[in-house]
């Protein structure tokens, strides 16, 4: 960081830094050189001035802190800009006084790093003044004794898109239901905390019909449509997937209602829908399983309920 010095810096500087800048001085000491005569004293108006170019011209929120306190010295604009805090406001305390960062959180990783102070590049969430969070990402770096400074970059955006693409990677594309590993995993570790949840599996009736007739593309509408009648009955206490093929399931918790009245709501809604392309109607055969079993031997008896129960409709494949 050697300013106005386009030479190699091989050797670190060292700064004092006081409260105010009026006491506030960078020492420089170079061993290189290409360094001027050492020591330099710059007096704090100048060392100001170098700093607030730095602040200005990086595209990133940039602070000067205490290396073991962590008391902000030096806050740049952007800074502010990201916590909603003025420079007053943040000068002289820290980023966990100001509930910036979960105290817990910075425990946790100081204790990872069996250090006793926070170091190198790492990510957490950032809470501004007005009680909204942010992804950032820290990077420390020790610019002299007791002094670091901190780069903070904002990578909400970054964020966000990892976890849109996570969403996507566990959605059916047909249907926008989970698909079957992910509904499986999630069913799985629902079950531990509501172990007598009922699993539903449904299977559209005719799907073979409906596709020799009127072709793959009402077929898929008609997919479409049993997925979204079974979201809909299902409401926001439970789960739907599709297993593959015309088959689905659903795992129904009773988090927000008896889960016998959300599976009569499934029957009445699979028992018949309306197509919009074709005059026609389709339906869906269900299977229901319950008790304190392991999520597999659910679907497996729930499954067999459900072949048990197409013999006797009309079509029923």
């Amino acid at each position: 960081m050697g300013f106005g010095h386009a030479g190699p810096v091989r050797q670190s500087w060292r700064w004092t830094v006081a409260l105010s800048w009026e006491e506030r001085a960078l020492r420089v000491r170079g061993g290189d050189a290409d360094l001027a005569a050492a020591p330099v004293d710059i007096d704090g108006a100048t060392y100001r001035a170098m700093f607030e170019a730095i602040f200005r011209h990086t595209a990133d929120s940039v602070v000067l802190c205490h290396t073991t306190t962590g008391v902000y010295y030096e806050v740049s604009d952007l800074y502010c800009d990201l916590t909603g805090y003025s420079r007053s406001e943040l000068l002289g305390q820290t980023s966990v006084t100001l509930r910036l960062v979960d105290p817990e959180g910075v425990r946790l990783r100081v204790e990872m790093d069996g250090v006793a102070r926070l170091h190198g590049l790492y990510e957490n969430r950032l809470t501004r003044k007005d009680g909204t969070r942010r992804w950032v990402e820290f990077s420390h770096q020790e610019v002299g004794p007791d002094l670091t400074l901190v780069i903070i970059r904002d990578i909400t955006a970054v964020k966000e898109m990892e976890e849109s693409l996570r969403e996507m990677a566990s959605m059916d594309a047909l249907t926008h239901v989970l698909n079957s590993t992910n509904f499986r995993e999630r069913a799985e570790t629902m079950l531990v905390q509501w172990p007598d949840a009922l699993l539903v599996v449904a299977d559209l009736d005719g799907l073979k019909i409906i596709n020799d007739t009127w072709g793959h593309a009402v077929g898929d509408e008609a997919i479409v449509a049993i997925a979204n009648e079974l979201v809909a009955a299902v409401g926001q206490g439970g789960l739907v997937g599709r297993l593959g093929g015309d088959e689905f399931a659903a795992l129904l918790t009773g988090s927000t209602e008896d889960p016998a009245f959300t599976l009569r709501r499934v029957r009445n809604a699979l028992a018949g829908i309306r197509l919009e392309t074709i005059d026609a109607t389709v339906s869906a055969s269900i299977g229901v399983a319950s008790g304190k079993l392991a999520y597999a031997a659910l679907e497996q008896a729930a499954d067999a309920a459900m072949y048990e129960g197409k013999r006797f409709r009309p079509h029923g494949r």
